[in-house]
């Protein structure tokens, strides 16, 4: 009995990491990629979140004071506006996307640091 619950659970673990790893992969293929005409910033960064996101949740009021002071720091929920999300490969949330002339310049899965949000919302 005890051998079945170990091997169930390094299953699911292992599971776990492979989807892990392929969220990865998926937004490292984003990279370089142009976004849609519609899409509000050329030049800054995009947070995609959803309402259910715990994760989402806790970082959300970080992003929401830097974007007072910073208009290139778009939020978007995922579920209003799902056609931007997948034309950039989102597969999870939260993410966050710096983009640069209309291209994506890097993918971030999970929260970030106010230090990383700062460097790519002035260029530097």
């Amino acid at each position: 009995m005890n051998l079945s619950i170990a091997l169930t659970a390094g299953l699911v673990f292992a599971l776990l990491l492979l989807r892990q790893y392929a969220l990865v992969c998926r937004a490292r293929r984003s990279t370089g990629s142009v976004l849609p005409a519609t899409a509000p910033v050329r030049n800054g960064i995009y947070f995609f979140h959803a309402r259910h996101c715990g994760p989402c949740q806790a970082i959300k009021p970080l992003v929401e004071r830097l974007r007072v002071a910073h208009p290139n720091l778009v939020a978007v929920e995922v579920s209003d506006d799902p056609t931007l999300a997948r034309a950039v490969g989102i597969a999870a949330t939260p993410s966050f996307i710096a983009v640069r002339d209309g291209r994506v310049k890097e993918v971030r899965l999970g929260a970030v640091s106010e230090a990383w949000l700062r460097q790519h919302l002035t260029g530097h």
